[in-house]
């Protein structure tokens, strides 16, 4: 989160430059500077953004998504979140008994 907080105030009205930075921040061997990173090619930086952007969990293949909605963990959270208002926070502290319990308590009301 550092990083992206870094990146973000660095590269307000700059595309590129986020670009550049979210792949300098990422690379770990060999370590490049901002400037060495900004002299690559920019087929090869956007490959590397790809590659970190899907490593870090902040783009989705459009099959990773449809798996992760067919997840019953998934549609569980969904449902306990749209019926109590809870966050997904709230959700996400739940013990799996937890969740079980109240999937049933709805189930019971039907």
């Amino acid at each position: 989160m550092h990083d992206l907080q870094v990146v973000s105030k660095a590269a307000r009205e700059n595309d590129q430059l986020a670009a550049t930075l979210m792949v300098q921040r990422a690379l770990v061997e060999p370590e490049m500077s901002v400037a060495q990173v900004a002299a690559l090619h920019v087929g090869l930086v956007q490959f590397l953004l790809k590659v970190v952007n899907q490593i870090s969990g902040m783009s989705v293949s459009v099959e990773e998504l449809t798996t992760a909605t067919h997840s019953p963990l998934v549609k569980a959270a969904f449902l306990l979140s749209k019926e109590f208002g809870w966050t997904p926070q709230e959700v996400n502290n739940l013990t799996l008994g937890q969740v079980l319990l109240h999937l049933e308590m709805l189930k019971e009301q039907v």
